[in-house]
């Protein structure tokens, strides 16, 4: 039997190329050199709002799979596993958006495998953290738990609300199974745990970035003209309006 870790998110990372979906290409490729099969699966979220079957995705070994009903999704990786002679060993969870955590739930319970939960964002307590019809950058300056005492005033507020008690109860279903909580850092564990402060003993920091200076910088004659590019997605968030606003003032023909 092969062994196979069944990676849980909200995009098809092969297409799409934010933090998320880097960290997930990252990780395949790792779990791959070390002969660990990847099986990733993703909610079908982006399709026509009139067809209201709830669909996901999968990808295996960064090769796409299939799309299937969330309601089969026990009978979908039993067949994957039977036809790839896949024994899972794994479970990591990086994203819940756009899941029913109800097949979800039923699914990891089912599997019964210890399961890593990596925090990217605070989602699973608000979507809507970095909207500035949700006050934003109140919520930034003053970070929490949507409760109506600090979200009044937000046209977010209803919606979640109920969001961040569902993923609450859904995380309480798998509580017995939660081996690891993983966070970049401090910072972001700690903002994590204001809305779940019961995963505190399993949480742990593991930074992206080594504290150490590379031998393989590439050394470029000093006459060369800088070049900057902006990395990431177009969010405004992470500064995408500002860096449009730069190239506005800056002479592209010099």
């Amino acid at each position: 039997m092969n062994k196979a870790i069944v990676i849980i998110s909200h995009s098809n990372y092969r297409i799409k190329s934010s933090g998320t979906e880097k960290f997930i290409t990252d990780i395949s490729k790792l779990l791959q050199l070390h002969d660990i099969h990847v099986v990733q699966l993703f909610p079908v979220i982006e399709i026509n709002n009139k067809f209201k079957k709830e669909l996901f995705a999968v990808n295996i070994d960064d090769s796409f799979d299939g799309i299937y009903s969330e309601s089969t999704l026990i009978d979908v990786l039993e067949y994957i596993a039977l036809r790839n002679k896949f024994c899972y060993s794994g479970v990591q969870i990086n994203h819940l958006h756009g899941w029913n955590l109800d097949y979800l739930s039923q699914a990891l319970n089912h599997l019964n495998l210890p399961i890593d939960i990596i925090i990217h964002d605070y989602d699973m307590i608000c979507e809507n953290i970095l909207s500035h019809d949700g006050l934003g950058k109140l919520c930034r300056l003053s970070f929490g738990v949507p409760s109506l005492s600090r979200c009044r005033i937000c046209k977010y507020y209803p919606y979640n609300r109920e969001h961040y008690l569902n993923c609450r109860k859904f995380l309480q279903s798998i509580k017995k199974l939660i081996y690891k909580v993983i966070a970049p850092s401090e910072v972001a564990m700690n903002n994590w745990l204001l809305g779940f402060p019961e995963y505190a003993s399993m949480s742990i920091i593991r930074n992206h970035l080594k504290i150490e200076k590379s031998s393989n910088i590439l050394h470029k004659p000093i006459n060369k003209k800088i070049r900057i590019a902006y990395i990431g997605s177009t969010a405004s968030h992470k500064g995408f309006p500002e860096w449009c606003k730069l190239l506005d003032t800056i002479d592209l023909t010099k």
